[in-house]
């Protein structure tokens, strides 16, 4: 008996399922998209035997998905639970032979290059990825400088001009200190070194001295609260909060800074954030963006100086409104059966779903049969009416 052949015939009989059972997975985007415009990202995913697979892909920066709404998850993705993304995790079932296309639509919301990380597939024969993509979201040019969007002077100088208030430092000598310039314009009166942290214009890059050394490959684009404070002797005072989109940069620990501490709804801390607040005057502080997130307390010390509701900009499930991104399928403890909310829920509980057409869901065929009945009824009425009044003339 042959043993090198017979061990040469198991190792190929071994090999065959990572052969025969490999899964392909292929994305399609555009490079180019407009701000506002509709993103269709096209999956087509193919194997040679039957496999179940569950396709995983991380939302990327700079957009938001507009569909499937259903699958999206959120998870929080660092071991200082400062940042919290979207998934879609979907279960599926690929044949052999036959590919399967799906469409993922995305909204983009904020200009510049964006990188959407492989798709996995993750199933018993292993991890299959897509090819990474970058998409660049390009202005459209409209008349205003929307910096909310994150159009300033070099990413649409179609609609944002000089020297404007737009996060962008133009650094030039026009006699106009360009308010979103530290160092590098010529006209500008530099304000770091005056013990405050403004992240409206400084960060630790530009301005260590304020906002501490800066963390090794720190920076990110995230989503922010921004809070625009007005800082006194008497003490600190909210001007206004707001949800933005930017660059935010990661500091080494600083000394005689504050605490911005985020609080879940529960009153359980999400995080604290070290910010160094001296100078009296206005003030910007950015704090990471928690979907959970409740309040912000700001301490000195141990003295509470502020305390700041963010509970509008919260995605809860149980808070009793049915938030845009929230579903019957998703969340029904805050969205019901039959409400208009993007989901189809297809039950037969008597209610019409207002997001189901008549096939998805049988109640909706039961208010235009009743009227037909009813209208029947009438018609009826009028004729025995119309006869009963021709016979007695």
């Amino acid at each position: 008996m042959n043993y090198r052949k017979i061990a040469t015939m198991m190792l190929i009989l071994l090999a065959l399922p990572s052969v025969y059972g490999g899964v392909v997975v292929e994305r399609g985007v555009p490079k180019n998209v407009y701000i506002g415009e509709p993103l269709t990202e096209v999956i087509r995913l193919s194997t040679d035997s039957p496999a179940e697979v569950e396709l995983v892909e991380r939302l990327p920066y700079g957009f938001e998905l507009a569909s499937p709404i259903e699958y999206l998850v959120y998870e929080r993705v660092d071991e200082y639970n400062a940042e919290i993304v979207g998934y879609i995790k979907r279960s599926l079932t690929l044949e052999p032979g036959k590919q399967l296309m799906l469409e993922h639509t995305y909204k983009p919301v904020h200009l510049g290059t964006f990188y959407f990380p492989p798709i996995k597939l993750i199933s018993e024969q292993g991890v299959f990825e897509s090819e990474g993509s970058q998409v660049r979201v390009l202005c459209r040019s409209n008349g205003v400088c929307d910096t909310d969007w994150g159009e300033n002077l070099a990413t649409c100088p179609q609609d944002c001009a000089k020297g404007m208030a737009d996060g962008y430092c133009d650094g030039l000598k026009d006699d106009v200190c360009d308010p979103d310039c530290i160092e590098g314009d010529p006209d500008c009166t530099q304000v770091c070194g005056d013990g405050s942290c403004d992240e409206a214009i400084e960060n630790p890059y530009n301005c260590p001295s304020d906002c501490g050394q800066p963390l090794h490959s720190s920076y990110r684009v995230i989503k922010y609260y921004k809070m625009l404070l007005r800082v006194t002797r008497e003490g600190v005072y909210l001007s206004n909060i707001s949800l933005d989109f930017g660059a935010y940069y990661g500091q080494e620990p600083i000394s005689n800074a504050w605490d911005f501490k985020l609080y879940d709804k529960s009153g359980h801390m999400i995080n604290n954030f070290k910010k160094r607040l001296g100078a009296q005057g206005k003030i910007t502080v950015k704090i990471p963006y928690s979907p959970i997130g409740y309040t912000i307390r700001v301490f000195r010390g141990a003295k509470l100086l502020l305390n700041v509701s963010v509970a509008r900009f919260a995605k809860y499930c149980g808070d009793g409104v049915c938030s845009p991104d929230e579903r019957y399928f998703t969340c029904p403890a805050d969205c019901s059966s039959g409400m208009r909310d993007g989901y189809c829920d297809g039950l037969k509980d008597g209610v019409c779903d207002p997001d189901c057409n008549k096939e998805q869901d049988k109640d909706c065929t039961t208010t235009p049969i009743a009227w037909l009945l009813v209208a029947c009824l009438l018609l009826v009425i009028a004729i025995l009416a119309l006869f009963y009044k021709l016979r007695k003339s």
